[in-house]
């Protein structure tokens, strides 16, 4: 940009913003990656009932030719019964579904969940060091094969 049309910014830092801020900010973003992708980044939810009881979940989106998982859940006392397993393959149906090479996810601190990605055949992509103490974020990525 040349300097006579260089623009003076304001900036604003918010301490814990309230949902509209960050609504607004992710709508923007949602607008643009919508625009890219033709359409193709739909968000998908799935819930594991038990007698009309939430026990588990998994959140997501697609991403042009791939799924993210944001978040992936079970009820501390429904786990090692197969729920996330179960969520999983889901997951894994639908991405095979929509035609997606790979899904995505990441852990922060939390070694029994990196060994069940790891289980169900994701590959540990990055492992960055520093958000606690001793803790790290892991990256992980499940490439599918389309059959």
């Amino acid at each position: 940009m040349s300097k006579n049309k260089t623009k003076i910014l304001e900036s604003c830092y918010h301490c814990n913003p309230n949902v509209e801020k960050v609504e607004y900010i992710r709508n923007k973003v949602e607008e643009e990656t919508k625009a890219r992708s033709k359409g193709k980044d739909d968000r998908f939810l799935f819930n594991l009932l038990e007698k009309n009881r939430v026990v588990g979940g998994c959140y997501g989106k697609r991403y042009f030719n791939s799924l993210h998982i944001y978040l992936v859940w079970v009820e501390s006392d429904s786990r090692h019964l197969g729920y996330g397993r179960k969520l999983m393959g889901l997951v894994e149906k639908l991405a095979l579904e929509k035609k997606c090479d790979f899904i995505t996810l990441n852990t922060i601190v939390n070694e029994s969940a990196n060994q069940f990605y790891l289980k169900l055949g994701y590959k540990k992509e990055l492992e960055r060091c520093g958000y606690t103490d001793k803790g790290r974020a892991c990256f992980f990525i499940k490439k599918l094969t389309k059959g």
